[in-house]
């Protein structure tokens, strides 16, 4: 959750990230944001998307009052309707996606947000509907509109830097 003394949603997630687990912004290089989602408490969410600069960070410190575990997951899984996936509808317009991987439940805004990511990373729409009435993602609407967003909160994130310590930004 956002405090008054965030910068901005990457310094929001830096902080929680270090706050939670103990993930340290030397221990990753900055991908971009995904575009904001209000969950069901109409709180607005910016997934923050980082790599990792060691193949396994295995180091967690955990915060017990902020999670109680951090584990792994495949990414690619988020793409798949198979025995581990279920699809919720609720009421009229809402549905939810639940991912079941070893003893964790992935679901909700997450799950959705970890489909919307393994979309673009590896270029394929999931093999089922992301919305209500069998609709499907559209992978190139959804590149645009999520490449044109990882480059505004680059560009809104480095403005006021000078142009040679910009690294990050070059990259996209």
């Amino acid at each position: 959750m956002a405090d008054s003394t965030d910068r901005d949603s990457i310094h929001t997630a830096e902080r929680e990230a270090f706050e939670e687990i103990g993930l340290e912004s030397h221990q990753y290089s900055l991908v971009g944001c995904l575009l904001p989602i209000t969950d069901s408490r109409l709180v607005v969410i910016t997934p923050v998307v980082a790599l990792l600069d060691s193949p396994k960070f295995v180091d967690f410190r955990l915060s017990p009052d902020e999670a109680t575990d951090a584990f792994y997951v495949d990414l690619e899984q988020f793409l798949f309707a198979n025995e581990n996936y279920k699809m919720l509808e609720i009421g009229d317009d809402f549905l939810t996606h639940h991912f079941y991987v070893d003893k964790y439940h992935i679901w909700g805004v997450t799950a959705y947000e970890l489909i919307i990511l393994a979309t673009l990373v590896y270029q394929r729409t999931p093999q089922f509907p992301v919305f209500r009435h069998e609709q499907y993602l559209d992978l190139k609407q959804i590149t645009k509109q999520q490449r044109d967003f990882f480059r505004m909160c680059v560009d809104l994130r480095y403005r006021d830097k000078p142009k040679e310590d910009n690294k990050e930004k070059s990259r996209l």
